[in-house]
């Protein structure tokens, strides 16, 4: 029996604690006022006033950052043509100098002694051959001492031709415009054809490769500008293009090395340098809508659609954001509206209707002229009075 009583007990106590509540003010229906009237937004009774904005197209930017090595535009390591004793070193190191100016000097008695005795043999050899010219006519020089006198000429201008050239190897001039490197070479020192004397960098722009990734090979091109920064001027951003692109992606990195070209006119950049190299690429197209659109639950992010009046919940994936505006994918079109303020009262199927301007960053405001007054004003007149 004491089971029972208890059961009984309970049983009663709940059906007095329903009856309380039915009875207890105000514990009607919270979407249905004094006069049977549906509250705004809730069953029907009206349209939600809310502010719309229309959904526009963007592009989407593709943004690749890569580092990568400089170099100059122009970079040699100078030797000497020929084995000798340096003799002279005119230049210092930084030194900036034009194409063509003589840098290091080798010892060159013996090749102005073979110059000298060259045009000596040459000289002999026009006479020699004048004169038998001369005799030929009257029979005194045969046909044969003519011919020989002619190549003894040919043979001494090659000669001369060549004691040249071995003078002109005592020099070592600088085959373009550039900055001089330090050197190890002293006066006095004995060099061969492999001994480094200095190096010469033309500075007026520098070149950085970098590696890419292969999907990006159909999509980069001489031209294309790049920007690009480097750890000695951390706060400075450097603009340039890309200079060359390789004609293969490499089998094992599965990257295509590129190479831009910065410009330098105040010479700060140097080769060796390490650059971080951005490239924006254009994108595929998307809907673009107002951050302030943009809604989650616990089915992912989504947006409140209007057409014709009614609202619809429109699954979206963030794709970009750019101030206030975001891009998504989902099924939404240029020139449809979304809601971006009086989200909260919006449900599938609800009935709404334009009222006020969007926020500043939410975008223009779709369907501000008299029929949005008109949906305002019915908004207005569907709320219960207090």
């Amino acid at each position: 029996m004491t089971v029972l009583k208890q059961i009984v007990v309970i049983a009663v106590l709940a059906l007095a604690g329903t009856a309380a509540w039915f009875a207890w003010p105000g514990s009607e229906d919270p979407t249905v006022g004094a006069a049977g009237a549906v509250a705004p937004g809730r069953g029907g009774g009206g349209p939600a006033p809310v502010v719309l904005a229309p959904v526009a197209a963007g592009t989407a930017e593709t943004r690749i950052r890569a580092v990568g090595t400089g170099q100059a535009v122009q970079a040699v390591t100078l030797h000497p043509e020929a084995a000798g004793t340096v003799r002279e070193i005119l230049f210092s190191p930084g030194d900036r100098v034009e194409a063509g100016s003589v840098l290091v000097r080798l010892d060159e008695e013996d090749q102005r002694l073979a110059v000298d005795l060259a045009r000596s043999e040459l000289a002999n050899a026009e006479r020699s051959l004048d004169r038998f010219e001369q005799l030929r006519p009257s029979g005194a020089a045969s046909a044969i001492e003519l011919d020989t006198a002619r190549s003894a000429l040919v043979t001494a201008r090659n000669r001369l031709a060549a004691a040249e050239l071995a003078l002109t190897r005592r020099v070592v001039r600088a085959p373009f415009a550039g900055v001089v490197g330090l050197t190890d070479a002293e006066i006095g020192a004995q060099v061969t054809a492999s001994s480094p004397l200095t190096t010469l960098d033309d500075r007026s722009s520098v070149l950085v490769t970098f590696e890419l990734p292969e999907r990006y090979a159909g999509r980069i091109a001489p031209g294309q500008p790049v920007a690009a920064t480097t750890a000695a001027f951390a706060n400075e951003r450097f603009g340039g293009v890309v200079h060359a692109v390789d004609s293969r992606v490499g089998a094992a990195t599965r990257t295509l090395t590129v190479r831009a070209r910065i410009p330098n006119p105040d010479d700060r950049l140097r080769p060796g340098m390490a650059f971080a190299v951005t490239l924006e690429f254009a994108g595929l197209e998307y809907p673009a809508v107002p951050e302030l659109a943009i809604q989650w639950d616990n089915r992912g992010s989504f947006v409140w659609r209007v057409s014709d009046g009614t609202a619809g919940r429109v699954p979206v994936t963030i794709i970009e954001r750019h101030d206030g505006t975001t891009l998504v994918e989902g099924d939404l079109a240029a020139g449809e509206r979304v809601v971006v303020e009086g989200v909260q009262r919006m449900r599938d199927g609800a009935a709404v209707a334009p009222a006020g301007a969007a926020r500043p960053g939410a975008g223009p405001p779709a369907g501000a002229d008299a029929g949005a007054d008109a949906g305002a004003d019915a908004g207005r007149a569907a709320r219960p009075s207090s």
